[in-house]
């Protein structure tokens, strides 16, 4: 199963298994139950002898669940790996060069920028507006894939044009949740953990390619992380544009080309449909999550903000932008395309979901917790429907454009 389509087909499949987990009467509370079930370590007191109780002295890592361990260990892989890419990406690929980066760079940016706009515009002032980076992500598997299934209806340059996008996008989405998503920050972890970073860093510059002094390291950094208040995930991200590119012998592979291709079968199709179990699975106790468009006052509109962040937010802004970047001389036109193919392609730009999915986690914090569930399922609702309207609606408009195209 190598074949980019693969991927999106078992995350549908897994986002269908879990909203029948949520739902069905004989499986929701053996579903939720499970999903909060503690994982921490705890090393309790010996008993009291008058009352009989152990008391707990030390929890680690504290408040962790399976749920936690999806969202925060298992995803730290998939950030690693994402890490990985837009490395390789940067040093000897679509982004290696100024004329290269630049088209989907701006472009990335505007699919960033009128979505996250669009959503701050309808839930300001609401308790809401902390979700406005739910609909600024673009999942790259999913795209990658329907454009493959669409075969050569488009161009290669538009299929690089795109991937090289969701790249640019995926960092400024890992950006966005490293500086707005985090929690309460505790600068003496923070400082152990750019501590050590910085040795790791030694350690590279002085030679060294074996990947136990990049591992032992990477586990420690992602527990100063997760207790620091700097979200997890973000660990795996700064260890991938650590560990070496160059091989360790002439006529091998380096490191992170190793790492990259080991693992990314196992984000695919193992670690992308555990979160997709994890998180997909909204419990339906308010029929109302499926009207996108409803609004209040005090709460906002959250699942209108990111449904047309994503379906129209994403397209329009990356089609802006683009056609910004050729006119100031910024960028160039993909070869062998045309604005209403690149819109077309760019509505595949609106499909979020695992990041999205992803974010809306994080999000509504600072609501009241049962306000704050109601919010992040809604989201989630939002997010799917709005990820299949836009695979939908840029499915047709590259058929119909490359239709067009042959008749003429």
């Amino acid at each position: 199963m190598d074949q980019p389509w693969a991927t999106g087909v078992t995350l549908i499949t897994c986002v269908i298994i879990a909203m029948l987990l949520a739902n069905l009467p004989f499986t929701k509370d053996a579903y939720f139950g499970f999903l909060h079930t503690s994982l921490g370590l705890s090393i309790q007191s010996p008993a009291n002898p008058d009352t009989g109780n152990a008391s707990v002295n030390w929890v680690f890592p504290k408040g962790l669940s399976i749920e936690g361990f999806v969202n925060d260990i298992l995803m730290v892989i998939f950030f690693f790996t994402v890490g990985l890419e837009i490395r390789r990406e940067m040093v000897r690929g679509e982004l290696s060069s100024r004329k290269k980066a630049m088209m989907p760079v701006i472009a990335a940016l505007g699919g960033v920028l009128l979505p996250a706009i669009i959503f701050a515009t309808i839930n300001h002032g609401t308790m809401s507006a902390s979700g406005w980076g739910i609909p600024t992500a673009t999942d790259i598997a999913f795209a990658v894939g329907i454009m493959s299934i669409l075969g050569d209806k488009v161009p290669l340059s538009l299929k690089v044009f795109l991937t090289a996008l969701a790249i640019v996008d995926d960092l400024i989405a890992i950006i966005v949740v490293a500086v707005f998503y985090g929690g309460h920050i505790d600068i003496t972890l923070l400082l152990i953990a750019v501590a050590l970073i910085l040795f790791v860093i030694v350690i590279k510059k002085a030679g060294e390619k074996h990947w136990a002094f990049y591992l032992i390291p990477a586990i420690a950094i992602w527990a100063l992380f997760y207790h620091s208040g700097i979200h997890a995930t973000m660990s795996g991200v700064v260890m991938a544009f650590i560990v070496p590119m160059e091989p360790a012998k002439k006529g091998t592979e380096g490191l992170a080309a190793i790492l990259e291709r080991t693992l990314t079968p196992w984000v695919n199709f193992l670690i992308m449909p555990i979160f997709a179990l994890a998180n997909a699975g909204v419990q339906i106790t308010n029929p109302s999550y499926f009207n996108v468009f409803q609004y209040s006052p005090e709460i906002g509109g959250v699942g209108m903000g990111i449904f047309l962040g994503l379906v129209l937010g994403k397209p329009i802004g990356i089609t802006l932008a683009s056609w910004l970047a050729v006119k100031t001389g910024l960028g160039e036109a993909p070869a062998n395309s045309n604005w209403k193919m690149l819109f077309g392609v760019a509505c595949l730009g609106g499909i979020g979901f695992t990041m999205s999915l992803f974010v809306d986690t994080l999000s509504f914090g600072d609501a009241p917790a049962q306000i704050m569930s109601s919010l992040r399922d809604a989201g989630k609702i939002a997010i799917l429907l709005a990820s299949i309207t836009a695979g939908i609606a840029g499915s047709i408009l590259v058929s119909i454009t490359h239709k067009k195209k042959i008749e003429q």
